[in-house]
């Protein structure tokens, strides 16, 4: 079994440990786009200002593999939205589980790990779910888009809607 197959069965295990903890939650997560709005609502619960509100919760023992979860999850739900966008994990990468990436046939790519660090860090600013429609409009596209999602927002602290 080469390493990138081991990875992605790592990401898959981690995927599937997410969706069967949301289940026993009563969130269902049916790889639609909008169930992703489901993720940020559990974003939402899990964490304030970048930190956990309860460092002992299963979330928090289970942080981790719950973080590749999500991540993998919005690929996969990017996957399946698409034609002919693949999963391309780097098998020798050290931090292989959050810098994946979902390339479309255009050449367009995502990586949603770092969306997930972002979500965690940046909190509704950076939703998962307007972040994986953008996604699957620019993986659509004969031309691709802009790079990355990232550039649709001015660096630093604020959106690109708050003029204060």
């Amino acid at each position: 079994m080469s390493t990138t197959t081991s990875r992605h069965s790592e990401l898959l295990y981690a995927i599937e440990f997410l969706r069967q903890n949301s289940a026993n939650a009563n969130i269902k997560l049916d790889y639609s786009p909008a169930s992703v709005r489901q993720l940020d609502r559990m974003f939402d619960e899990a964490f304030a200002e970048g930190k956990l509100r309860n460092p002992e919760s299963s979330f928090a023992k289970q942080q981790g593999l719950i973080l590749t979860g999500v991540a993998g999850y919005l690929a996969e739900v990017v996957l399946r939205a698409t034609e002919a966008s693949e999963l391309v994990i780097d098998p020798e990468g050290r931090d292989w589980y959050m810098r994946f990436r979902v390339v479309a046939r255009n050449g367009w790519q995502l990586q949603p790990g770092m969306r997930v660090i972002r979500r965690v860090q940046e909190g509704r600013e950076k939703d998962l779910y307007h972040y994986i429609l953008t996604a699957i409009d620019y993986a659509r596209r004969p031309e691709g888009g802009p790079g990355e999602i990232e550039s649709l927002t001015l660096r630093g602290n604020r959106s690109w809607w708050k003029f204060w």
